[in-house]
């Protein structure tokens, strides 16, 4: 992919909060366009996007959070074209601003542009600083 342009906007809304952690709901649209590079002779994506999100975060101990995300996005022309992603992250704190984290990634995309699979797995291993 030579170029690629997201521009969107949305709500989320916080279902469940408290000291066990957290749940949330969230819908935007966004505009997606993107440019291919001339080997994959792909024409130009240019779409408007559906996105519904479900995030949460849930404190399994004191050093041990556990994040979960899913998106299920549609282009709004055809709803045939959707993609679901799930994100699963483990993290356990080393220090209050830095954490070793594990992470498993899915993916799903029921029409995939420019070469890629439909279905994309992914795990990674790292240091996760957050800056409060």
């Amino acid at each position: 992919m030579q170029e690629r342009t997201l521009i969107g906007g949305g709500v989320r809304k916080r279902v469940l909060d408290g000291e066990g952690g957290w749940f949330d709901f969230a819908w935007g649209p966004f505009s997606e366009k993107e440019v291919y590079d001339a080997e994959t002779l792909e024409p130009q994506q240019d779409l408007i996007r559906s996105s519904w999100t479900i995030a949460s975060e849930w404190h399994v101990s004191e050093k041990l959070d556990w994040r979960n995300t899913i998106y299920l996005q549609s282009d709004m022309a055809s709803w045939q074209d959707s993609r679901f992603y799930y994100e699963s992250a483990a993290n356990m704190a080393i220090s209050e601003q830095l954490s070793f984290e594990f992470s498993l990634v899915c993916r799903r995309d029921s029409d995939p542009h420019a070469g890629l699979k439909p279905v994309d797995l992914g795990t990674a291993f790292g240091l996760r600083w957050e800056v409060n």
